[in-house]
C-alpha cells in the first residue's frame, strides 16, 4: 500500500512540471509573435481596408465613323466609363490609349500599376470595325482583367456618278489615244462617302500615271486613288472610272462610274490603206486552191496543213503600202517586208510600223491569203474588207495594182494545191461543177479548158473515142 502511494506522488509531481513548462513557453513565444500571428484574430483590426478592383468597363462615348485607326484625334472622342468594387465610378477618356496603353483611375491595386490598352480586331465586308479595349489589374492578366468592346463604321465612299463631261472625244491611232488635251478637264465626278460627306472632284490628270487624289485621302491607312480606262467601240468610246479606297483587305475596295460619248477621229489619225506595189517574189503555186470558208471549216483542219513558204502573206518582202488620214490627206507611205510581221500562221500575218509620220502614228495591219494568187489588206486588223489584190505569179508575173472584190475574183483554181491533198478530191469535184456554167469545157481531174484551146480539145476527144469505138468492132468481126 505504502508503494502505491509513493508511485503515485511521484507520477502527479511529474505532471505539474510539464504543465508549468508548457505554460512558460506558450507565453513567451506568443509576447514575441502576437496574437494574430496563431489565427486567434485580433478585435483592434476589424476596421482594416478590403482590396479593390473594377467590375465593370463600358464605352460611352466614341465617334459614329472615321478613316483612320492610328489617328489621335480618334481616341481623344473615346470616354470609358468604369466602376470599381468600392463603388467608385470614373469616365475616362481614351486619349494616348494606342501609345502604350493609359493608367487607369485607381493606379495600382496590390502592389501592381494597372493599364489599359486597346486593339482593333475584325474589319467585316460592311467597314465596320470592332475594337476591344483591356484594362489589366494584376500580374496574370489572364486572370485579373476586364474588357469593353465596342464597333465604329470606317468611312468610305458609297457612291460615284459622272455629273459634267463633254459629248465627244477625239481619238488617234491604232491604240486609240485620246488627243483632246481638255477633255478629262470638263469630266467631273460626285462622290458622296458614309459619314454623309459629298465632293464634287475634277478629273484634271485622271490620266496620268497613279490617277488623282480623292477628296478623302486616307482611309485605313490606305491612299486612295481614282483612276480611268477607256476602249472604242461603234464610233463611241466607252469609260470606267475607279475610285479603289481601302487594301485588297477588304471585302468591297473599289466603287465605278461608266459612262460614254461620241468617238470623232482625229483629223491626223490613219484610216484607210491601200496596196501601191505588189510583194516582189513571183510565186510558183497557190497557198490554196479551195474557198477561204473551206480552208476554216472543221476547226481549221485544212489550214494547219498549209506550207507558209507559199503564202503571200508571209512573203510580202518590197510591198508598198500607201496610208491615208481621216481628213483625207495622203499620210505616207511604207515599205514592208517579212522582218516587220509581228505574229501570224500560213494563212495570215500582222505587220507593224512606228512614228511613220511627224505625228507618231503607229500602223498595224493584217495581210490575210485569199487563195489563187489573191490576198487581202486589212488595216489595224480590223479584218477582211472584201478588198483584195492579185499577186505575181509564173502564169501572170505583171498582174494590175488595181485591188478588186470578192465577189469579182474568179473563185475557182486549174489545179488543186497538193498540200491540201486530203481534201482535194472533194473540192476539185465540186469546183468542176462550177465551172462548168462558166467556161466552153472541161476536162477531167479538175483542168478546165477555155477560149482557143476548147474547139482542138473536143475534137481529140471525138476522134479518140471513134477509134477506139473502130478497134472494138474490128476484133468482133475477127471473131
Amino acid at each position: 500500500m505504502r508503494k502505491h502511494s509513493k508511485f503515485i506522488t511521484i507520477l502527479l509531481s511529474a505532471l505539474l512540471a510539464v504543465c508549468l513548462v508548457q505554460t512558460v513557453f506558450v507565453q513567451a513565444f506568443a509576447t514575441e509573435m502576437g496574437d494574430d500571428d496563431f489565427g486567434w484574430g485580433n478585435t483592434s483590426t476589424s476596421d482594416e481596408a478590403e482590396t479593390v478592383y473594377p467590375v465593370s468597363m463600358k464605352v460611352v462615348k466614341a465617334p459614329e465613323s472615321f478613316t483612320d485607326i492610328d489617328d489621335n484625334t480618334f481616341w481623344s472622342n473615346v470616354v470609358l466609363h468604369i466602376v470599381y468594387s468600392n463603388g467608385e465610378e470614373f469616365d475616362v477618356n481614351c486619349d494616348g490609349i494606342r501609345e502604350g496603353g493609359i493608367v487607369p483611375p485607381i493606379a495600382e491595386i496590390d502592389g501592381y500599376t494597372g493599364r489599359i490598352t486597346a486593339d482593333y480586331y475584325s474589319l467585316t465586308g460592311d467597314a465596320t470595325v470592332s475594337f476591344k479595349i483591356d484594362y489589366c489589374y494584376g500580374y496574370d492578366c489572364d486572370d485579373y482583367y476586364i474588357s469593353a468592346i465596342f464597333s465604329v463604321e470606317m468611312t468610305h465612299p458609297v457612291s460615284m456618278e459622272v455629273v459634267k463631261a463633254p459629248e465627244s472625244v477625239t481619238v488617234k491611232g491604232i491604240f486609240d489615244e485620246i488627243t483632246d488635251e481638255d477633255f478629262w478637264k470638263n469630266v467631273v465626278l460626285h462622290i458622296v462617302y458614309s459619314n454623309g460627306e459629298e465632293y464634287d472632284v475634277n478629273c484634271d490628270g485622271i490620266d496620268s500615271e497613279g490617277g488623282i487624289v480623292p477628296p478623302i485621302a486616307k482611309i485605313d491607312g490606305y491612299t486612295g486613288r481614282i483612276t480611268a480606262d477607256y476602249h472604242c467601240r461603234d464610233n463611241t468610246v466607252d469609260f470606267t472610272v475607279d475610285y479603289c479606297y481601302a487594301s485588297y483587305t477588304w471585302d468591297k475596295n473599289t466603287i465605278s462610274a461608266d459612262y460614254s460619248v461620241k468617238q470623232v477621229a482625229d483629223p491626223h489619225s490613219v484610216v484607210r490603206c491601200e496596196v501601191t506595189k505588189l510583194p516582189n517574189r513571183v510565186f510558183t503555186e497557190p497557198l490554196y486552191t479551195c474557198s477561204f470558208n473551206d480552208i476554216m471549216a472543221n476547226k481549221m483542219e485544212l489550214a494547219l496543213k498549209l506550207d507558209a513558204k507559199k503564202s503571200i502573206s508571209n512573203n510580202i518582202d518590197g510591198m508598198e503600202v500607201t496610208f491615208y488620214y481621216a481628213n483625207g490627206e495622203k499620210a505616207g507611205t511604207v515599205t514592208f517586208d517579212s522582218s516587220m510581221m509581228v505574229y501570224g500562221a500560213p494563212w495570215f500575218a500582222c505587220y507593224s510600223a512606228k512614228n511613220v509620220d511627224e505625228y507618231g502614228n503607229y500602223l498595224s495591219f493584217t495581210v490575210t491569203d485569199e487563195g489563187n494568187y489573191k490576198f487581202s489588206v486589212s488595216l489595224n486588223s480590223d479584218g477582211r474588207d472584201g478588198t483584195v489584190y492579185t499577186a505575181k505569179s509564173v502564169d501572170n508575173p505583171n498582174p494590175s495594182i488595181k485591188p478588186v472584190s470578192t465577189e469579182d475574183t474568179p473563185a475557182k483554181p486549174e489545179k488543186p494545191s497538193d498540200n491540201i491533198s486530203s481534201a482535194t478530191s472533194d473540192v476539185a469535184t465540186k469546183d468542176n461543177a462550177v465551172n462548168n456554167n462558166s467556161t466552153n469545157g472541161t476536162a477531167n481531174n479538175g483542168v478546165v479548158a477555155t477560149g482557143d484551146f476548147a474547139t482542138p480539145a473536143i475534137i481529140a476527144t471525138v476522134m479518140i473515142l471513134a477509134a477506139a469505138v473502130m478497134f472494138v468492132l474490128k476484133r468482133k468481126h475477127s471473131f
